[in-house]
């Protein structure tokens, strides 16, 4: 089935963990460049962009830091994506902050 996303650029907050992985990967696999973004988990999320590229032998994915709860933090975001990329497609937000108690 043709998605028609190859070539876009997708921002998945919240992209290197759990859910967002398998986000990430899947948006991948469907031909688009993914900006994996991170607050705390850095090592996971260098991993998931070393896999994603690796699997498509060219530079599909790279890291942003960066926490949503702050506001300061999310414009660099698509500032680093519009750089690399010319911007952002798609937006993911699957960031999360979920208290226990």
């Amino acid at each position: 089935m043709d998605t028609q996303l190859k070539g876009k650029v997708a921002l998945v907050t919240g992209g290197s963990r759990g859910i967002g992985t398998a986000i990430c990967k899947a948006l991948a696999e469907e031909g688009m460049k993914v900006g994996i973004n991170y607050r705390s988990s850095q090592e996971e999320a260098v991993a998931l962009a070393k896999i994603i590229n690796e699997t498509y032998n060219e530079e599909r994915a790279i890291i942003l830091p960066g926490d949503m709860g702050k506001s300061e933090d999310i414009s660099p975001l698509f500032s680093a994506l519009d750089e690399k990329w010319g911007g952002a497609d798609i937006l993911v937000n699957n960031a999360a902050y979920c208290p226990s108690g």
